[in-house]
């Protein structure tokens, strides 16, 4: 609410006729417009100028009427040149808060640009990432698979080297007869022998198996070690590219290769 100064004289003088001391508090509460910054300095301009009166009551009526009045003028004049300043400043505090908007809507739309291309990011890297866990899921049957055949294979020589123990026991034993044994019967040996070499010729090829099987199960422990690094790679490239804000608890996995 606009107060001007002449309500304030008024008020004042009002007062003053009812023999009630005007204060700053009692201006307001007759105006019933609460605090406000103009009703002080005008009330002390009034209070001034009483005392000025007071002082010059012998001058003539006239001359004291025409001070008075090129007072007030003075005073509205100072009051329009700050009036006029004030519309300037607000206009400009107006525009500054238009401008202060503009840029924040323009960071906002930068901060979603970028918050997308970062949730994009993360979208392709959590893909990536499970990819890996498929594709190491798919290493980890093969190497179960690979071990199985292995163990499988491992029962297979030790009872191909049964078979070889019990074929030497067999080639001592025909061995120990042999000198005993008749010519017409060294025939029967012959072939009892080439039966022997037979078995001893599987069981070599059961240890040669063995040994590829060896070799193919330490590419495959290498290869998953291989894998196991990439995946912590591309794990550690996911929590490095998310941004800090919200700060997210990192989470790591750290895969084991197979022993």
């Amino acid at each position: 609410m606009t107060v001007e100064i002449e309500t304030v004289f008024a008020t004042a003088e009002a007062m003053q006729a009812e023999g009630v001391a005007p204060s700053v508090r009692k201006v307001q509460d007759r105006l019933d417009v609460g605090r406000h910054g103009y009703i002080a300095p005008y009330l002390a301009l009034w209070t001034r100028r009483e005392n000025d009166l007071a002082a010059v009551e012998d001058l003539p009526d006239e001359y004291v009427k025409n001070a008075l009045q090129s007072a007030l003028r003075v005073w509205e004049m100072a009051q329009k040149t700050a009036g006029i300043k004030e519309a300037i400043l607000v206009q400009e505090i107006e525009r500054l808060n238009r401008r202060f908007d503009e840029r924040e809507d323009e960071f906002g739309a930068e901060m979603r640009a970028r918050e997308e291309s970062w949730e994009k990011e993360k979208a392709a890297l959590v893909a990536d990432r499970d990819e890996q866990a498929r594709a190491d899921a798919g290493m980890k049957g093969k190497v179960q698979e690979l071990e199985l055949k292995l163990s499988e294979m491992k029962e297979r020589v030790e009872r191909a080297e049964s078979t070889k123990a019990k074929a030497e026991d067999q080639r001592d034993a025909t061995d120990a007869r042999y000198a005993d044994l008749s010519s017409a019967s060294r025939s029967e040996v012959a072939k009892l022998e080439k039966k022997v070499e037979d078995l001893l010729e599987r069981a070599l090829g059961a240890e040669q198996r063995e040994a590829a099987l060896d070799e193919r199960l330490r590419d495959a422990r290498r290869q998953w070690d291989h894998d196991a690094k990439r995946l912590d790679d591309l794990i550690t490239r996911l929590v490095d590219m998310v941004p800090e804000e919200p700060v997210r608890k990192r989470r790591t996995g750290q895969a084991s290769a197979p022993s």
